[in-house]
C-alpha cells in the first residue's frame, strides 16, 4: 500500500499548486485510497508530523478509507515515540 493517500499529495508536498483545475495536469493519480476501501485486514500505519516526506495530513486520511479501520500510530515530535 501506499504511503500517501493519493497522487495529488505527492505532487502537493513538492510544489502546493494543483488544487482545483490544476489537479487534471497530474497525470499519476495513484488513488490509494480507492485501493484502501477493498482491504479486509486492519494495517499499520506509522505517521509523524515532522516527516518532510510523508504528509501527516495524507496518512491520517488514508487511515480513515480502511473499512475496518487501522491501527494509526503518530509521533508528534522527534523526542516522542510513536503512539
Amino acid at each position: 500500500m501506499a504511503l500517501y493517500s493519493n497522487g495529488y499529495d505527492i505532487f502537493n508536498n513538492l510544489l502546493p499548486i494543483f488544487y482545483g483545475p490544476l489537479r487534471y495536469l497530474v497525470s499519476f493519480h495513484m488513488e490509494a485510497e480507492e485501493f484502501a476501501r477493498k482491504v479486509t485486514v486492519k494495517p499499520l500505519i506509522l505517521a509523524s508530523r515532522i516527516d518532510e516526506t510523508v504528509p501527516y495530513a495524507s496518512s491520517l486520511n488514508l487511515s480513515k478509507q480502511y473499512v475496518n479501520g487501522s491501527d494509526f500510530r503518530r509521533k508528534l515530535s522527534d523526542k516522542e515515540v510513536y503512539k
